[in-house]
């Protein structure tokens, strides 16, 4: 496909799935009038804290745990897990229940008589795709990319692949990007991408110069310092350019305040210091650390709203604050 042309992907995209799945999902008993389907993140409960709270009787729980003891614990239970039930209207019993570790990891369990669960773990039909893609940016670069065809998910992949060389906020209408993927399909359904293999940016200013990278997975050939370089993105003549510093927490976002130990406030004509950057965007737009960090706290920060805390190394901590809300985890 020609760099420039808004043409839609060369291999197969989330927007258009070509597999209906062929195994059975919990979910597909929302058709049954006669049983309750809902779906329950774990977040940070435990596993039979959070069955309860779904309204699954002790009983079951523990029926449900003496299937599965063969085939996996719910003693940890990861952050972004979730399971769906399906239990029945009138008197609530636990008809069948779907655990998903990841999109590759689900487990299920269906009750057969009255005192136990047949459980097992879904036998899914995984494939990788490659994914082809050349298109121009017309517009905003999130937009530019669901035309052609690309899932949301691929922003943070081009974000990884640029660092250091552009931001994306920087990406121009007029500019073309080409590029090479691989995607991961579930019952041939889209799940996620795998990897950015290559990518070439061409600025829209002609004066700019056209950018080419590579990913490499794992360790590459030794540098002249003897020692192997790290997998990551390098550019055609096989520089990686320095990776240590911070990045936008909402890219593409624009900066409506910036940091300012003099600015005067402008409702009370006083000086009085912005200690931090205001990015402008919508209610419930994805925040990203600035960097690698570790969560030190998470809830009111009293002026601050709602705020998350990451300390970093040396010391160091990033704040986000008037968060609309929190991710689950």
């Amino acid at each position: 496909v020609e760099a420039g042309a808004p043409a839609a992907p060369a291999a197969s995209s989330p927007r258009a799935p070509d597999g209906a799945g062929d195994a059975f999902r919990v979910r597909s008993l929302e058709k049954e009038p006669s049983l309750l389907v809902k779906e329950v993140p774990v977040g940070r409960r435990a596993f039979v804290t959070a069955m309860a709270q779904a309204g699954v009787s002790v009983a079951d729980t523990h029926r449900l745990l003496a299937a599965f003891r063969p085939l996996r614990s719910f003693d940890r239970c990861g952050a972004q897990d979730s399971f769906v039930i399906a239990k029945e209207r009138k008197g609530g019993r636990l008809v069948a229940f779907e655990y998903t570790a990841s999109p590759f990891d689900i487990w299920q369990a269906r009750r057969e008589g009255d005192t136990r669960f047949d459980a097992k773990k879904l036998e899914l039909a995984v494939e990788r795709r490659p994914v082809a893609v050349a298109f121009s940016v017309d517009g905003e670069l999130r937009a530019s990319l669901q035309h052609a065809g690309l899932d949301e998910g691929m922003l943070a992949m081009l974000d990884d692949a640029l660092s250091g060389h552009v931001e994306l906020s920087s990406v121009r209408p007029g500019s073309r990007l080409r590029l090479l993927a691989s995607e991961d399909r579930v019952e041939g359904r889209f799940s996620r991408y795998a990897e950015l293999e290559a990518l070439e940016y061409v600025p829209a200013d002609p004066r700019g110069t056209p950018l080419r990278v590579y990913h490499f997975g794992g360790p590459v050939p030794e540098h002249r310092a003897g020692k192997p370089r790290p997998g990551g993105f390098y550019d055609a003549r096989g520089r990686q350019p320095f990776s240590g510093g911070y990045r936008s927490p909402v890219p593409l976002a624009r900066i409506s305040s910036h940091f300012n130990p003099r600015r005067v406030h402008p409702v009370l004509h006083v000086v009085m210091p912005h200690m931090g950057v205001d990015f402008a965007a919508p209610p419930g737009t994805p925040v990203y650390a600035t960097a690698a960090g570790v969560v030190r706290s998470v809830g009111d920060g009293g002026p601050c709203g709602n705020m998350v805390q990451v300390l970093h190394g040396s010391g160091l901590v990033s704040a986000y604050c008037h968060l609309s809300r929190y991710a689950a985890g």
